[in-house]
């Protein structure tokens, strides 16, 4: 999966090199459900900063400056004590808020 990354990487900057401002490259990255050893991978380019989402990897591109930055990789779950398992354990207070503040609409 890594190359993979690596490949789509490079041929988003080469066909965005004459693009004048920074931008961002997504990595959105989910197991299907119907078979969790399959990993589907979506490809999202921005203009905007990201919030921090769980399943990503994000790549800062600036053509002006002629700069690549990883800025992270999220796993798919965060590994968690007994204490939180007792609240609920489908949404991440956190993330949920970082959805609700970017305005994205994620449906999975």
């Amino acid at each position: 999966m890594g190359r993979h990354v690596m490949c789509s990487l490079e041929k988003i900057i080469n066909e965005n090199k004459k693009l004048a401002d920074r931008y961002f490259v997504i990595f959105y990255i989910k197991p299907l459900s119907a078979c969790p050893e399959v990993i589907r991978n979506r490809i999202i380019i921005s203009k905007v900063r990201p919030p921090k989402l769980l399943s990503t990897i994000v790549f800062e591109v600036d053509n002006v400056e002629d700069k690549l930055l990883f800025l992270w990789a999220l796993p798919p779950d965060i590994p968690q004590d007994d204490i939180a398992h007792e609240q609920d354990e489908d949404v991440i207070p956190e993330t949920a808020e970082a959805v609700r503040e970017s305005g994205a609409n994620i449906l999975y």
